[in-house]
């Protein structure tokens, strides 16, 4: 659960990086009250991230795609990934 957090820290972290350089909002919240959840929102697309717990994956979905992936420590490089998906 620790890279789970780890990730949503660095969604964020990209998120506010990318306010600052461009002035394009990325929204990341909660879908739920079990912090199992996320969602990315751009102006144009939306991400939905779910922790697998008992897998210890990620499965993200995108209108058109989606996948499950291991976190990786540091887990900053899965983030960006992440973030450009819904910056398309």
């Amino acid at each position: 659960m620790n890279a789970w957090r780890n990730l949503k820290l660095e969604l964020q972290r990209e998120a506010e990086e990318i306010f600052y350089i461009s002035g394009e909002v990325i929204v990341v919240t909660s879908d739920d009250d079990t912090d199992t959840k996320l969602i990315v929102v751009s102006r144009t697309n939306s991400l939905k991230i779910t922790y697998v717990v008992d897998k210890d994956v990620i499965r993200w979905e995108t209108q058109r795609e989606y996948a499950f992936e291991r976190i990786p420590e540091p887990a900053g490089s899965l983030a960006k990934t992440l973030i450009t998906k819904v910056r398309r």
